[in-house]
């Protein structure tokens, strides 16, 4: 009897044993390609406060880094809270990496920038010191999905006297007792696209 059982066995996997090797073979390819990776199938999203909506964020990997561990970070984001606000910082930290950007490493955020309501501002946030623009060494993948969480602070330029837009900064940005500083802070995730 137990003869009988190893023939069939052996019978089985001499008629069955290709298709076990090509299944195999296909969940290996599946699975180098990342085409099961978790990431793969996560959702983008931008969400910061309900009116400061945002739209066409994506990352960006440059390809000519030897490493792969650049990476540049497209945020477009719209004032709808019903005043002029003037940002004055910004902070952007990749999730399983360090702090993206900072003031003084980002211009837009250096020089600060009054966003009257219903504009658009733009933040191409290029990582080229390589201190602030680590992500642990890991290599990115076009495809692979990314977090950043955004903090940004802000001054509402409400009641700032003035009619153009130099008066109108120099009215927000002295005046610290009238225009108190605000906190907003957000989160996105992303794909990584090859430049």
């Amino acid at each position: 009897m137990g003869m009988r059982k190893g023939q069939i066995a052996m019978e089985y996997l001499a008629t069955y044993g290709w298709a076990l090797f090509a299944m195999f073979a296909v969940v290996a390819l599946l699975v180098a390609s990342g085409m099961l990776g978790a990431g793969r199938y996560q959702s983008e999203e931008c969400t910061f406060a309900p009116n400061l909506p945002c739209n066409n964020v994506y990352f960006e990997k440059d390809t000519t880094d030897a490493t792969n561990t650049r990476l540049m970070a497209h945020i477009n984001i719209t004032n709808t809270q019903g005043f002029p606000m003037y940002i004055t910082d910004c902070n952007y930290t990749l999730v399983g990496g360090n702090r993206l950007s900072q003031q003084g490493h980002d211009p837009f955020c250096d020089r600060g920038a009054l966003v009257r309501q219903g504009e658009s501002f733009q933040y191409d946030i290029d990582c080229t010191d390589a201190h602030n623009c680590l992500t642990s060494n890991t290599p990115m993948h076009a495809g692979e999905v990314r977090t950043v969480y955004v903090v940004y602070t802000f001054k509402n330029c409400q009641d700032a006297p003035g009619a153009d837009e130099t008066a109108i900064v120099n009215s927000c940005w002295l005046d610290n007792a009238g225009h108190p500083f605000h906190v907003t802070s957000g989160k996105i995730v992303a794909t990584v696209r090859e430049r």
